[in-house]
């Protein structure tokens, strides 16, 4: 568990740099029930103050995971890149009227916690930017045609 007041961490530009094995994801794990999930990702979390003097979170996560193509069942690895600037906002309002407002500039963000759950969250946008039925490229053109007989079809000739 990493746990930080997420508005003070951006307020003093703190950061934060950890590899970490998807064995310690418990949801990630929970939704791709292979035995064969197996990788780690990297994070960074750099706090900082936007040009409106706003506490922001640029974080970069970047790794790989492979699991079994849901296609073949053979493993396949599955890139992941995530890179966003993330504006702290004090309440849900402030958050909804910048994010869904007539004049909205940002596209995402947080709320401010004085716990905020660092591999929670991680966790989160990884799952966020997985695929829920990974196939490799040259697997996602194989169907499946079920043999049984049609009994319209002898209406149709």
């Amino acid at each position: 568990m990493l746990i930080i007041n997420n508005k003070e961490f951006a307020k003093h530009k703190q950061l934060i740099n950890k590899t970490i094995n998807f064995d310690e994801f418990q949801r990630l794990k929970d939704l791709f029930t292979d035995e064969n999930l197996d990788g780690e990702v990297s994070f960074s979390m750099q706090g900082d103050l936007d040009s409106a003097n706003r506490p922001i979170l640029n974080v970069l996560i970047y790794g790989k995971i492979t699991t079994l193509c849901q296609n073949c069942l053979e493993p396949m690895v599955i890139p992941i890149k995530y890179n966003a600037v993330l504006p702290i906002f004090d309440n849900e309002e402030e958050l909804d009227n910048l994010l869904f407002g007539e004049e909205s500039l940002e596209s995402d963000g947080l709320l401010f916690d004085l716990e905020f759950d660092v591999l929670s969250f991680i966790e989160d946008e990884i799952i966020t930017i997985l695929p829920l039925a990974p196939k490799h490229d040259s697997c996602v053109q194989i169907f499946y045609k079920d043999k049984t007989s049609n009994p319209f079809g002898e209406l149709k000739s």
